[in-house]
Formats: C-alpha cells, sequence, structure tokens
C-alpha cells in the first residue's frame, strides 16, 4: 500500500453531527493521523435544533476537544458565534470554531 498523503491545514465543517458518537470517534482518529506534524485542523460546528427530516446527532464543543485531545492534538482556538442566517439565529442556532495543532511527541 502506498503512503497516505497528509495534510497541513484542514478544515472541516460540521461533518460530526452527521456521524454517531462511535463514527466521531472514528473520524477523529483519522483525521489526526492525516494531519501533519506542526499542522492545524480547524473544525465548524453547528449547535441548535435539528432540522425536520435531517439525520444529525447533537454535538458538544466539549465532546470535539476531547475527541481531538484523546488523538494528540492540542486544542488552540474555541469561539462561539451566532449563525449568520436570520432564520437560524430566532430559533437559537449557533457555531462554535475550533482550531487543533498536532505537535512531534
Amino acid at each position: 500500500m502506498g503512503k497516505l498523503e497528509t495534510f497541513r491545514r484542514p478544515s472541516v465543517e460540521n461533518f460530526q453531527r452527521r456521524l454517531t458518537q462511535h463514527e466521531r470517534q472514528e473520524a477523529m482518529f483519522k483525521v489526526a493521523t492525516l494531519l501533519k506534524v506542526d499542522g492545524i485542523l480547524f473544525i465548524s460546528l453547528r449547535h441548535g435544533p435539528i432540522p425536520a427530516n435531517r439525520r444529525m446527532f447533537q454535538v458538544s464543543a466539549k465532546e470535539t476537544v476531547q475527541l481531538a485531545e484523546r488523538e494528540g492534538l492540542t486544542n488552540t482556538l474555541n469561539v462561539e458565534v451566532q449563525s449568520t442566517q436570520l432564520i437560524n439565529r430566532q430559533v437559537g442556532v449557533t457555531w462554535s470554531w475550533h482550531a487543533f495543532s498536532k505537535s512531534e511527541t
């Protein structure tokens, strides 16, 4: 099998809400493996009501940070913001943005 390509600055938007808890653990392991040493992983999470007819799960920022740290990543940024869409703000949707770095161990 060939060498896996790694990434320096991957950005992942809201993917975790579409995964079960077990799938989120597996996904974080895979993303951390693909992150280059000295790379930074950016993750945004949507918080609030789940739209009708969508398979989504509630995912907290705390869970995301814990999963990343379990894989050896260091949490370097946590920012919470309101949704840019008026209809989402009206129903209480917020977003959190997170960054994680990978250092040599």
